[in-house]
């Protein structure tokens, strides 16, 4: 990339977006409001772990949007409660991270930089366009009353706050929210190199979580890195790049100290196929080879043969009886007792889409007032060979033992300072984290392999919540 190129972007940065305020277009900001509460919704809700975070990142993205020409229209920052590294904007200035992103952060100008990133795409206006391409493609089947469809969607709906945030945006896109957000925080006091810190943080996220589909869904899916993108951030931040101070110690770590790390318990934790729910102190095993998922208000389980397993959780605020659950027009009707709850179960073969499946029900009284749902959709061609696969996680359905309590317990981010006694052995030991403790501690910490900290640095450990 040219000198010239370079120079002259950065004029436009630093002029040509900072010089008129303007208020967001009525369009932007009906979307925005629209679709701010299914985006919370769909991910995770609003973290609320960690009381001080939403002010101190707020007051953070305030401070980036007075370099925009949007500097004096309401924003709306919100952290969600979800492990996966992503963040996102919707039109209108509605600006989303996940806690899990901010652990990857290293310092202040790390977390500043995903948000600036997100505050050009929206004043770029690049999620309008994107709202507009999905809305036009997002027609499908409509499924009747309250059941999956046999691929475990529902009723079709107007383009949701996830389809928009998961559409890629265009590499130009991703070249101009980079150069507004390297502005953005050069006009901020803030470290601009930061912008490409983040890039290959998340790369490394990517690398590291590898396969797991929950975990990849992050910020690379919706936000692609290529080495191009690389090369102009680096080029740019470099011509922009202040002094060493903007990236010294800004008290971020005390910011974040006590944060969520990974799965939250209460929400579903996976231990290999077993599923703990920390909230209801519940347990049960999906079968081998179904992958597992957590969404809203439910977890799904699916094989490659089509077979789908819903569970969700009632409440049953009236105290009527467990059979009163099962949908109507189900046939077999089976009481049953689970780990001394009383159950019910029965099955329906309904059609859809000129396909047939099975569609068998079990119902669980787990609680005086709460039962627990089974929704088994399995195509009727292999409906006899997967009995025993459903009968099994039926039969798996069990109450927390005090394995299952220590299993559930939080994990959280606790900052320690590295003294003479320690050694990377020796703190890489202190990571609970399950697989890959040493590649976790290098990602968190924004180390090389095998880099030991230098003595009297604070780094990033994740422990059980109680230690």
């Amino acid at each position: 990339m040219s000198c010239l190129w370079t120079v002259t972007l950065a004029a436009a940065l630093l002029a040509g977006f900072t010089v008129s305020a303007e208020g967001f277009p009525p369009e932007d900001r009906m979307v925005g409001e629209r679709e701010h509460p299914k985006m919370i919704a769909t991910f995770g809700g609003v973290y609320r772990g960690h009381p001080d975070l939403h002010a101190y990142i707020g007051e953070l993205g305030a401070r980036l949007v007075r370099q925009s020409r949007y500097g004096d229209e309401e924003w709306k920052f919100t952290v969600l409660d979800t492990q996966a590294v992503n963040a996102f904007a919707l039109p209108g200035g509605y600006v989303y991270l996940t806690r899990g992103l901010v652990a990857l952060a290293r310092n202040e100008s790390d977390l500043a930089a995903v948000l600036a990133h997100e505050i050009a795409h929206v004043v770029a206006h690049h999620g309008r366009a994107r709202h507009a391409r999905i809305a036009s493609v997002n027609e499908g089947p409509k499924v009747a009353g309250n059941d999956p469809a046999p691929d475990g969607s529902r009723r079709s709906a107007p383009p949701s706050g996830r389809d928009v945030i998961l559409a890629r945006y265009s590499h130009q896109d991703e070249f101009e929210a980079d150069a507004l957000a390297i502005g953005f925080l050069h006009e901020a006091g803030l470290d601009p190199a930061a912008v490409v810190r983040m890039l290959r943080a998340n790369e490394a996220h990517s690398v590291l979580v590898g396969n797991d589909i929950e975990l990849h869904r992050g910020m690379l899916s919706s936000h692609p890195s290529t080495p191009e993108r690389m090369s102009r951030a680096v080029i740019l931040s470099r011509r922009l790049a202040a002094d060493p101070d903007r990236a010294a110690e800004d008290g971020f770590l005390d910011r974040i100290e006590g944060l969520h790390f990974g799965s939250r318990p209460h929400l579903g934790l996976f231990r290999g196929q077993e599923v703990l729910l920390g909230g209801t102190e519940i347990s049960f095993r999906m079968p081998d080879g179904f992958h597992i998922r957590r969404e809203p208000g439910r977890v799904t389980a699916r094989a490659m043969d089509g077979t789908l397993i819903v569970y969700d959780e009632m409440v049953n605020q009236w105290g009527v009886g467990i059979v009163s659950y099962l949908p109507r027009g189900s046939r077999e009707v089976e009481l049953l007792q689970l780990d001394g709850m009383h159950a019910a179960t029965a099955v329906r073969n309904p059609e859809r889409g000129g396909h047939r499946f099975e569609y068998r029900t079990l119902v669980i009284q787990c609680a005086t007032e709460l039962v627990c749902r089974f929704r088994y959709i399995v195509p009727l061609a292999v409906s006899l060979a997967r009995r025993a696969d459903l009968r099994e996680t039926a039969l798996s359905f069990r109450r927390f033992d005090e394995r299952d309590r220590q299993a559930a317990r939080p994990r959280v981010v606790r900052v320690a300072t590295v003294s003479a006694s320690d050694t990377l052995t020796s703190l890489i030991a202190r990571m609970d984290v399950g697989a890959s403790p040493k590649q976790w501690f290098e990602l968190l910490n924004g180390l090389q392999p095998d880099e030991m900290p230098a003595v009297g640095r604070r780094v990033k450990l994740v422990v059980r919540a109680d230690r």
